[in-house]
């Protein structure tokens, strides 16, 4: 159900509806402005929402014997938050990474009071260096390496070499397949 549900969100962000509801978060101004409608985009965008946390409550409580309020602490709240804030909210995987993040972490890597506590200032930090998450870091090395590998000249081999620098080249020696 969670492959069904993430590819749902995914062909949701590429449809129609999708692209308002992405308009509609980044500037509410300029999707008015464009036609869409941010009241019935909001209200969609609960609707949705909400049956995806419905089926995923359905699903838990499913899961369990007896279903008694101690199954849903308050901690389990903030980690789902910080999942979707650390994961970005940009990609569809976001609060995924997020979650292998907040929850795997302390699971699979035991963490005395001292790691909990610089796992959440690393937490901090993050969200208020990169609000958008973990996507916008990986998009900052990405961008680093393009440049880096820009930086580096190119051979002066091959057809091109002859070329000057702006690509125009005004003499009789242009070679026969570029005319």
């Amino acid at each position: 159900l969670t492959a069904v549900a993430l590819m749902s969100v995914v062909v949701l962000r590429r449809s129609a509806p999708g692209r308002s509801m992405r308009a509609v978060r980044d500037n509410e101004d300029a999707a008015r402005a464009m036609g869409i409608n941010p009241a019935t985009t909001k209200l969609f965008a609960f609707g949705i929402a909400g049956a995806l946390a419905g089926t995923g409550g359905a699903i838990l409580g499913h899961a369990q014997t007896v279903v008694v309020p101690g199954l849903f602490p308050i901690e389990g709240n903030t980690d789902v938050l910080a999942s979707a804030a650390i994961g970005g909210l940009d990609l569809a995987v976001g609060p995924l990474v997020g979650a292998l993040y907040v929850v795997g972490v302390p699971q699979f890597v035991p963490l005395d009071s001292a790691g909990l506590a610089a796992s959440a200032l690393g937490w901090l930090v993050l969200l208020l260096y990169l609000p958008r998450g973990f996507p916008a870091l990986v998009e900052m090395l990405r961008n680093w390496l393009v440049r880096g590998l820009d930086e580096t000249p190119a051979p002066e081999t091959g057809v091109f070499s002859a070329l000057p620098e702006n690509g125009v080249h005004h003499g009789a020696a242009t070679p026969a397949g570029l005319r």
